[in-house]
């Protein structure tokens, strides 16, 4: 089955597909007025993040069928190689895409950070969508880390890691290709020290798929919304977890809870707009 992901034929192949596909359902968002205004105030499609765990899916279905229709020999290792992180994977990038979904569409908009579900329900007595996302996303991230990670010390880590990267990416989601890009730079930052096989069925399909979401989010034509920032901070958090080092993770894990701690006194656009080379960053390739 390796013989496949080394196919250009391949990659091609899935490239342009979920290329048409998303192109045919931002129509189909419009028409089923799943939209919501930008910071400019522009109507344009909401949680179109869903794609990143619909074209994965779709990669997994191309992945075997491919494999199948080639004949390609597959070994009983080759089988269950990974299949556990695997399975892990999709159980996690599945609940946050639906929670990120729930949360888009049915969720109030009044209440902002995660401070905030918590004085809602505190003070006037409101179990918010926010608030259920929050405890869902901690119990599914303390489940996926503890089950990658059996020890108790590493498993904690793990799920702190999970817990802040997902934190980070919603909060970093309030510009056009922000998370995007964040995603692309926080990943050439570990991939050197996370050199492993398993990772190219991971890193490749979601890669492609950015690209092909980085398209509309640039053009404000779609916002990943909760749907997309929460799943890619799950997928990069699992990354973390599953194909580096401790010494990265608690690396990685110190930036986060630092950038969160600014988060709650600074917003992170401020804070851009006042740096040259940042705010340059960040309009590059924005329409």
């Amino acid at each position: 089955m390796e013989q496949v992901l080394y196919s250009p034929f391949f990659w091609l192949l899935y490239f342009f597909i979920i290329a048409i596909l998303s192109r045919v359902q931002l129509g189909f968002f419009y028409k089923k007025g799943w939209t919501s205004r930008n910071y400019l105030g522009e109507p344009i499609a909401q949680s179109f993040g869903l794609n990143l765990c619909l074209h994965f899916l779709f990669f997994l279905f191309l992945y075997y069928g491919f494999s199948f229709v080639t004949w390609t020999p597959v070994s009983f290792e080759s089988r269950t190689e990974g299949s556990k992180e695997l399975f892990l994977f999709l159980l996690l990038i599945l609940t946050l895409s639906l929670m990120g979904w729930l949360d888009d569409q049915y969720g109030t908009k009044k209440i902002k950070g995660i401070k905030g579900h918590f004085r809602a329900f505190f003070v006037h007595g409101q179990f918010t969508s926010g608030l259920l996302k929050a405890i869902l996303g901690t119990f599914i991230s303390i489940y996926v880390s503890f089950s990658v990670k059996e020890e108790l010390l590493l498993g904690v880590v793990a799920s702190l890691v999970l817990i802040f990267s997902i934190h980070l990416f919603n909060l970093l989601d309030v510009r056009p290709g922000r998370c995007i890009k964040s995603f692309w730079f926080l990943l050439v930052l570990i991939l050197p020290f996370s050199l492993q096989a398993q990772l190219f069925i991971y890193f490749v399909p979601i890669f492609f798929s950015t690209l092909v979401l980085f398209h509309f989010d640039r053009k404000r034509l779609a916002m990943l919304g909760d749907t997309g920032s929460n799943v890619l901070g799950g997928i990069y958090g699992f990354i973390l977890i599953a194909f580096t080092m401790l010494q990265v993770q608690l690396v990685i894990l110190t930036l986060f809870i630092i950038l969160s701690l600014v988060s709650e006194r600074h917003s992170f656009t401020d804070y851009i707009n006042k740096s040259p080379w940042l705010s340059k960053i960040d309009r590059w390739g924005i329409s």
